[in-house]
């Protein structure tokens, strides 16, 4: 899954492909590079971002829709507003990337299951807290999430999780996340992505501050996360991932 930031202050290109020719560039390069999935999202979720309203949220979107669309991407929205993601699923996407998994917004798993679609459900939390015994969290949050899905009509075919990397963990938790995806697989009998691109942790191990620095260390939690069971990884650099996964696969 290539990234797609349609936004002025994202944590990980600080705006780099926010000008409409410039996304559809970049998007056309991530393809190119092997992305399986395009994730489009006009909206930072880095912490500390400010909320933008519906209108601007749709005033990002529409002049790329089209183009990509007719382009042929298989397309995900990383939005959790109802009138976003109604909008898109309308225009062609495929896939729902909602940061709160069905939980904030019900009535999304009805779209979803309305325009056939499929969905990734992330696990999130408002606060980091080092008492949390997170996996346990994710098992909970999650399950609710999917309850949500089924009881819509959505078939496990049709759902992917998210154990929400850097949303609300701590540096070590995200660490412990990697290590218990066999247990989270084993535990749902579904598909996991994981997104750990360029984040803080990685940061932080390595003590790198730029984010466009941490490819080596991205590289490293994914690749470990493919050995544990990940599924599908978001990615901002496709080329180099997709190299790695081939010749992991190579070597199995």
């Amino acid at each position: 899954m290539g990234i797609l930031n349609i936004t002025p202050d994202s944590f990980s290109d600080g705006g780099d492909a926010f000008a409409t020719e410039h996304a559809l560039k970049n998007a056309q390069l991530l393809w190119e590079e092997g992305a399986d999935i395009l994730d489009v999202g006009a909206e930072s979720t880095r912490p500390g971002a400010v909320p933008i309203s519906v209108a601007e949220e749709k005033r990002r979107l529409e002049p790329i829709i089209g183009p990509l669309v007719a382009a042929g991407y298989r397309l995900s929205i990383d939005s959790y507003k109802p009138e976003i993601i109604s909008y898109v699923l309308k225009k062609g996407f495929h896939i729902v990337n909602d940061i709160h998994g069905f939980r904030k917004y019900p009535e999304i798993a009805d779209m979803v299951y309305d325009h056939g679609a499929e969905a990734v459900l992330m696990h999130n939390k408002a606060e980091k807290d080092d008492a949390c015994d997170i996996v346990q969290d994710i098992k909970d949050q999650l399950s609710h999430s999917v309850d949500i899905a089924l009881k819509a009509g959505l078939k496990k075919a049709q759902i992917m999780l998210d154990p929400g990397i850097g949303f609300g963990k701590t540096f070590a938790q995200n660490l412990t996340i990697i290590k218990s995806l066999p247990e989270l697989k084993s535990y749902f009998g579904l598909p996991f992505l994981i997104g750990a691109s360029r984040k803080a942790f990685i940061g932080h191990y390595l003590n790198i501050q730029t984010p466009k620095e941490r490819l080596y260390g991205t590289l490293g939690v994914h690749f470990e996360a493919i050995q544990r069971g990940a599924d599908a990884i978001r990615v901002h650099d496709v080329k180099a991932h997709y190299d790695m996964r081939e010749m992991l696969y190579c070597l199995r």
